[in-house]
Order: C-alpha cells, then structure tokens, then sequence
C-alpha cells in the first residue's frame, strides 16, 4: 500500500530521482547517532539522492557499538563547517554522549 501510495505521488507531482539528482539543493551537514552504515552512510545517502550535498563528520570523531565518539570534536567540527550550510541535522546523543550507545550508559 505505501510502495503504490508513494509510486503515485511521484507520478502526479512529476518527481523522479533522477530529476532530483540533477539539482544542487545545497549544503547540509549531518552528525549521525554513531558510525554504523543505516545511521551514517545510508542516511547520507538518501539526501545525496534527492541532489544534497551532504558533509559528515570523520570517522575518527563518530561513536562505534563499543565506543563512544568524541563530542568535543563534534562541536569543533560542526562550528567549523556551518558557514554556508543550508540546514545541519545533528544527533543530539552524539553531539552529548558520543554515540546512541554511550547515551544509554549512565555511569
């Protein structure tokens, strides 16, 4: 039902991907809750199909399932790269905690 729903979305506002791929919509800077692929690359993705341009922090500053990320660096490298972005979505428990998991470790 929703595959069919959206299918005829695209159809009557006249959206196709590769019409979106082929707009620069812009900057948008993206802090993922950790590194894993469906929070990090797979997300990023999906707005880089719609034609952002979508900046995201090194690995290196990012929370793994074992480690927390490195929220100081976080912040730095935000502050750094906001000047022309049109829009940043940021994780709030990486930006406090390091990653999803740290966020649920209250030590």
């Amino acid at each position: 039902m929703l595959l069919a729903l959206t299918m005829a979305l695209s159809v009557v506002s006249g959206f196709t991907p590769a019409a979106a791929s082929a707009v620069d919509s812009g900057k948008i800077l993206f802090v993922p809750l950790d590194n894993r692929p469906i929070t990090d690359k797979e997300t990023r993705q999906v707005a880089e199909k719609l034609g952002y341009d979508v900046v995201v922090p090194p690995d290196t500053l990012l929370g793994t399932r074992e480690q927390p990320g490195n929220p100081d660096g976080l912040w730095q490298w935000l502050n750094k790269n906001a000047p022309g972005a049109k829009a940043v979505v940021v994780s709030t428990d990486a930006m406090i905690y390091g990653s999803l998991v740290a966020s649920r470790n209250h030590e």
